[in-house]
């Protein structure tokens, strides 16, 4: 059901991202728009949406204007403007970004089930070492052990705090932790200075240890980031230069890795290693053509047998490519795998139905859908909807139709939208 055209009302521009450089200064650009247009602003993290969090880190603002996708990749500033002066028809047709609206915003704090998971087991930690703190008798005993143990036991929710969350949470664990170590001194060692004494440099070193994991694990974080970085940008740097050589498919591989991850989050997969095996196979899928020459890969003209079996072959060389890289071994198979049929007809191994990996499934419908609707030197790109009807007609030969499907749901709920 498409929009009807209204009077023009205050843009809703909606930036959903991760911590990148390019995140950054896509929100600049954006803030400077909303500025000088009147629209309104809100900025989420990619992470803190379930049916995104495969985008986080992938330098991959996604930018929605009045609750419909605009862009799910790259800056586009001109397409940005022309949404917020037009309306949302100027968003670009082709399967929809993941929606932005009131009701699905999060703050970047927000009390996801993970979070709500952590802060469960901080809570059960520290009321652990509280029982048994409290329910030792103080003095020299048997059990006077179990006391002294318990008292211990309350660094386990601070250093947890550090780990997991950030500066606030662990100065709050650090306060709660000082009050109830003062209620102990003043409750149970009244008249005891010199245990007393001994008590508050205990709460010392709490206020110590605090901070120092806090700057440990930010440390730690930010170094992974780091990491993180420059290890996507080899894998776009790897991408691009591959994109020189077939000037045609530029930015090919970035949206089958931004279609990929739209259908694994459709699909409900929810395992953080298989999404980011996805993301990297998806990116890397046509990684194995550096070594295709170019008199095959730019030719013109039909391949023949010889050159059509070195064309083939770019999969299975991707894939052992990427296989001795212990960070994208994951993503090796559905490198593989992403030529394969549904039938059993695709190759390099003839893998057919549930044998073929999910990520591969996902990967060869994203694959088709762009080369589709992507124009070529021999060919006029499809339309959104002629690309999904091709899709659809080949559910159950060449593509999962369970794959297919949740491709089309995406997109029917864009349109009922």
């Amino acid at each position: 059901m498409s929009k009807e055209t209204n009077p023009r009302r205050q843009a809703q521009i909606v930036l959903y991202r991760c911590d990148c450089r390019h995140c950054d200064r896509a929100e600049e650009e954006l803030r400077r728009m909303a500025g000088t247009s009147g629209a309104s602003l809100s900025v989420s993290r990619v992470a803190d949406d379930a049916r995104l969090r495969g985008f986080a880190g992938w330098k991959t603002p996604i930018v929605a204007v009045d609750g419909v996708g605009v862009t799910q990749s790259g800056i586009d500033v001109r397409a940005w403007e022309e949404a917020v002066r037009t309306g949302v028809s100027a968003a670009p047709p082709g399967p929809p970004s993941p929606r932005a609206g009131s009701g699905d915003m999060l703050p970047f704090a927000a009390a996801e089930p993970e979070r709500r998971a952590r802060l469960s087991w901080m809570a059960a930690v520290f009321a652990l070492a509280a029982v048994l703190h409290f329910a030792a008798p103080v003095g020299p005993h048997s059990w006077h052990w179990v006391h002294l143990f318990a008292q211990k036991l309350f660094f386990i929710p601070i250093l947890m705090a550090a780990a997991w969350f950030g500066a606030r949470t662990v100065m709050a664990t650090v306060c709660a932790v000082t009050a109830l170590g003062l209620v102990h001194i003043i409750r149970d060692w009244a008249g005891f200075p010199m245990v007393q004494a001994d008590q508050f440099s205990e709460l010392a070193y709490v206020w110590v240890a605090g901070p120092a994991a806090w700057l440990f694990f930010h440390n730690i974080r930010r170094s992974a980031r780091a990491l993180r970085q420059a290890h996507e940008d080899t894998l776009l740097a790897m991408i691009s230069s591959l994109e020189l050589r077939e000037r045609y498919t530029a930015g090919h591989s970035r949206r089958v890795a931004d279609y990929s991850i739209l259908i694994a989050a459709e699909s409900g997969i929810k395992d953080e290693s298989l999404l980011a095996s996805i993301a990297n196979g998806a990116l890397l899928h046509d990684v194995g053509k550096i070594g295709v020459p170019d008199a095959v890969l730019l030719k013109a003209g039909a391949l023949d047998d010889a050159e059509w079996a070195l064309m083939r072959a770019h999969s299975e060389r991707g894939a052992a490519l990427v296989a001795k890289v212990d960070s994208l071994a994951g993503a090796a198979p559905l490198i593989a795998g992403h030529h394969e049929r549904y039938d059993g007809t695709g190759y390099p191994a003839g893998l057919s139905g549930e044998a073929i990996p999910l990520g591969a499934r996902i990967i060869a419908v994203a694959d088709v859908y762009d080369a589709l609707t992507t124009a070529r030197p021999y060919k006029r790109a499809l339309a959104h909807e002629e690309a999904v009807a091709l899709l659809r007609e080949d559910a159950g030969v060449k593509f999962d139709p369970a794959v297919v499907e949740a491709f089309s749901r995406v997109v029917l709920r864009s349109n009922d939208e």
